[in-house]
């Protein structure tokens, strides 16, 4: 480690200087070597973060306090975070437990990123598989603070920053009631108390309407819910569905339950509901038992296809291959994501090539490629996206599916469209 004359003058005006120099002598004289001031100065540094991580949590996260600590990266940090709430539709903005994080992690990965100094992540392609969609915003941080900073933040570093926005985004999910509505033959009588037992049930479902059956049938295009409840026969392809007597029995609770927890997997290996991906995909741009066989030729041959359909313009590949030399765009399970480092997405899509022999990938190898096309008009669709993709490439059955069919039809019934 080389530290400058100017950082070390800084680090040497510090209180922790002198127990850094305390360390660094019980070392010296327990195994017999010399370190130097760059060495104490690396010291000094992880001392002050311990030390800021302790008044912080004392401050109980006072945001006045980080500005004074760092008025710089505080403003910088703060920018980059109302871009990213703006982008994603999500209120990062107002999560002070997030920015006081980033705020910590930064000050410290900004030094480590000057001085060359990587930070190993052994759950990087895990990170990369589970929360792809934080991870792709933790890059997109970085990529912000590097080129204010003029610095390299390592793919590793970006892992560790990408599981702030994960618990961030975790935090939202939590604090969001489900919301339901109600179906009955009338929408009066007995629906008022099943409305009664389903809010003493389930608080964290919101009942935000009680129809007849006949009115639902009416304006089904435009009910809008996470589910259906309903002592009825009712039938909806865009919202589950499920169905309870009036008098809510264990086995009604059961359902309900199910079907507001996660997505159930069906033993073909997918989800039983649709993915908000068949929104954003189209057969033409689904490319199976190509001959390609570098990942430079696969990301060409997708953009091309894309280009040829309307949905990007020139300057697409560029752009994808530059993201590419940014860090690798390789999620898990034999599964690559590149996507463009900036614009000229003229229509979202998600594309999808399927090589005839596995490529490598950087360090990796790679078997299936999604494309991700995608831009500001799909935003209230991001998390989703990307949480379908993580249920389909953490899912070893529909990778097998998916590798397995040579048929476009069979392929495409996978992601519902």
């Amino acid at each position: 480690i080389r530290m400058n004359d100017e950082d070390l003058k800084v680090l040497m005006a510090k209180d922790e200087w002198k127990i850094a120099k305390v360390i660094s002598d019980k070392i010296n004289n327990s195994f017999k070597i010399e370190m130097g001031d760059s060495e104490i100065g690396y010291i000094t540094i992880h001392l002050a973060g311990a030390k800021l991580q302790n008044d912080v949590e004392a401050e109980k996260f006072d945001l006045n306090y980080l500005n004074r600590l760092d008025s710089l990266l505080f403003q910088n940090l703060m920018a980059i975070i109302q871009e990213v709430s703006k982008e994603t539709g999500f209120d990062f903005a107002n999560d002070k437990k997030l920015f006081t994080a980033l705020f910590l992690h930064m000050r410290q990965a900004i030094n480590r990123a000057k001085y060359n100094i990587n930070l190993k992540n052994p759950f990087l392609n895990e990170i990369k598989r589970e929360y792809g969609y934080a991870y792709i915003i933790a890059v997109f941080v970085c990529r912000k603070l590097n080129l204010i900073y003029k610095i390299n933040v390592s793919d590793d570093e970006m892992g560790y920053v990408a599981l702030h926005f994960a618990t961030s985004i975790e935090r939202f999910k939590s604090s969001k009631k489900k919301k339901a509505i109600l179906i009955c033959a009338t929408g009066m009588g007995t629906s008022q108390l099943l409305f009664t037992k389903l809010n003493k049930e389930f608080p964290d479902v919101d009942i935000v309407d009680i129809l007849s059956s006949i009115k639902a049938e009416k304006i089904i295009d435009k009910l809008s819910a996470d589910i259906i409840l309903s002592t009825v026969p009712f039938k909806t392809d865009r919202i589950p569905v499920v169905y309870v007597s009036p008098l809510l029995t264990e086995g009604d609770i059961k359902n309900i339950k199910q079907v507001i927890s996660e997505p159930q997997k069906s033993d073909q290996g997918t989800l039983k509901h649709k993915y908000v991906l068949n929104k954003y995909m189209d057969k033409r741009c689904i490319l199976l038992n190509i001959n390609e066989n570098r990942k430079e030729d696969v990301i060409k041959l997708l953009s091309n296809q894309l280009m040829k359909y309307g949905y990007v313009k020139d300057g697409f590949y560029g752009s994808v291959l530059k993201r590419e030399e940014y860090s690798s765009t390789y999620i898990g399970n034999y599964v690559a994501l590149p996507h463009p480092y900036e614009g000229f997405v003229i229509k979202p899509l998600i594309a999808v090539a399927v090589p005839k022999s596995p490529i490598q990938w950087g360090n990796h190898i790679v078997k299936i490629i999604i494309m991700a096309a995608l831009d500001i008009s799909a935003k209230k669709d991001f998390r989703k996206i990307f949480e379908d993709l993580s249920d389909i490439i953490n899912d070893n059955k529909t990778i097998d599916r998916l590798l397995k069919y040579s048929n476009i039809d069979e392929f495409s019934e996978i992601f519902g469209i």
